[in-house]
């Protein structure tokens, strides 16, 4: 046994996020030793739940869009099956914020014809995205001017833009849509419109094929997800250990702590920790340089707070998940997730729990208001839409700094980077939010590939 094991290949994952975890996690089943480091007291990156007063309290993702084998294999070796908590009926219903009210956004592209969220003018410029031509040349576009250019302007400001705020806490006009929305680039190019592109993807199943997917949580919340995980991982998971370089031995990897600890050998090392993290390291073979460029990947941050009322004091029914607010509304708050609706058990018995976030890429300066100066704001803008909110029984707040990064126009240049140090260095893999998408769904299955890279590597 003790031969055995000494040919056993042994793996490190820097950062215990979902997407470490998941690395580490499938390693581990495949019969390789994994040791997974983490800067932190607690894995899971920013994936946080709280219980206070009754209320559940989630401090970065509410919930996962899962399906799929992949997910559904995780969920059954975890033995999960039994904590997921699916949405309610009731929040298939979402909400754009337009002129002091909110809209219930249509549940199909047909609907928005019969819909009050675009004007007139607006669905006949919609209706011409068939006939637009399809774009030619290789510029990396952004989704602001794909948006405007095969949608029109009413589109981009109500549909798109509160959209990506949902999504990225950021602007159409900062992100790639080749990148950030490669479906959209894809049904163009494959399709000539978008429209076009759909169409055949769904009746001809061309391309790769859309799963199902359904709003799912945990009963005990979000954070169910990595401390399982975590707690699969046993004593390889090495939390509070930060990670200060990793150096070459013949064709091993030896990784060296902050603490100064004696550095430990691995055939190969999967970085998983944020792109603005990465200067951090010292890599042997991979120039300093080309970390910095890593680390000049943009991030929006965000200001999350928890607001419980009663009941009785709420005049909206908060029959939905929540609310989006477009840029052209002037406001802080990106949008509101209407999250006693949203799951079970979110808050006490008569009581709601809305969960708000502000700033984003868009309001940077919002991060550094005093709590009074937010506190006023947020609640006089969610008045403006939902009606009276009577006074909070509840209150707290969780400051997420680069909480989302920006896959901007141009971001293929950091994919060609990170490649670019992976064939410099022989068993280095580089994963996480910043590659393959932000979701938490895209990172287990990104983790999940990760792995495959991994054991092929030999």
């Amino acid at each position: 046994m003790e031969q055995r094991e000494s040919f056993m290949k042994h793996v490190a994952v820097i950062g215990a996020g979902i997407t470490g975890l998941t690395v580490a996690h499938a390693l581990k089943k495949s019969g390789l030793a994994v040791s997974i480091f983490e800067a932190a007291r607690t894995p899971g990156g920013v994936i946080r739940t709280n219980r206070t007063d009754g209320f559940l309290l989630e401090s970065g993702p509410n919930s996962i869009l899962a399906g799929g084998k992949p997910w559904e294999d995780l969920i059954d070796s975890l033995q999960l099956q039994n904590e997921v908590a699916a949405a309610n009926a009731s929040a298939k219903k979402r909400f754009i914020a337009k002129a002091g009210q909110l809209i219930s956004l249509p549940s199909s592209p047909i609907g928005i014809f019969s819909s009050p969220f675009l004007s007139a003018s607006g669905k006949l410029r919609f209706l011409k995205e068939p006939f637009v031509a399809k774009k030619t040349g290789d510029e990396d576009e952004s989704l602001a001017d794909f948006a405007r250019r095969r949608f029109g302007r009413e589109a981009l400001d109500y549909l798109f833009n509160p959209f990506v705020r949902g999504i990225y806490a950021g602007r159409p006009e900062d992100l790639s849509v080749r990148h950030a929305f490669p479906m959209l680039a894809e049904a163009e190019k494959s399709g000539g419109s978008v429209t076009a592109g759909m169409l055949k993807k769904v009746f001809w199943k061309s391309g790769k094929p859309w799963t199902r997917k359904k709003m799912v949580s945990f009963n005990n919340g979000m954070e169910v997800l990595p401390q399982r995980l975590a707690h699969v991982m046993g004593d390889s998971l090495k939390l509070e250990t930060r990670v200060a370089s990793l150096a070459r031995e013949g064709n091993r990897w030896r990784v060296g702590l902050e603490s100064g600890a004696e550095p430990a050998l691995f055939d190969s090392v999967v970085v998983t920790v944020p792109a603005h993290a990465l200067p951090g390291l010292r890599i042997q073979d991979v120039p300093q340089q080309r970390l910095e460029s890593l680390g000049r990947i943009p991030y929006a941050s965000v200001r999350i707070r928890h607001l419980g009322f009663r009941r009785k004091d709420v005049a909206h029914p908060l029959d939905g998940f929540g609310f989006l607010v477009p840029e052209r509304e002037g406001k802080i708050v990106l949008g509101v997730i209407f999250s006693s609706t949203l799951f079970p058990d979110r808050a006490p018995p008569d009581h709601v729990l809305l969960t708000v976030f502000a700033g984003g890429a868009g309001k940077p300066e919002v991060m550094d208001w005093g709590c009074e100066k937010l506190h006023d704001t947020v609640l006089t803008e969610l008045r403006d839409y939902l009606g009276d909110l009577g006074r909070p029984v509840l209150e707290n707040e969780v400051i997420v700094r680069n909480a989302i990064p920006q896959i901007i126009p141009g971001y293929g240049d950091f994919i060609r980077v990170m490649e670019e140090c992976e064939t410099l260095a022989s068993g280095l893999f580089f994963g996480g939010n910043f590659r393959g998408g932000v979701s938490v769904l895209n990172c287990v299955e990104n983790g999940l590939e990760l792995a495959e890279r991994v054991m092929a590597n030999g």
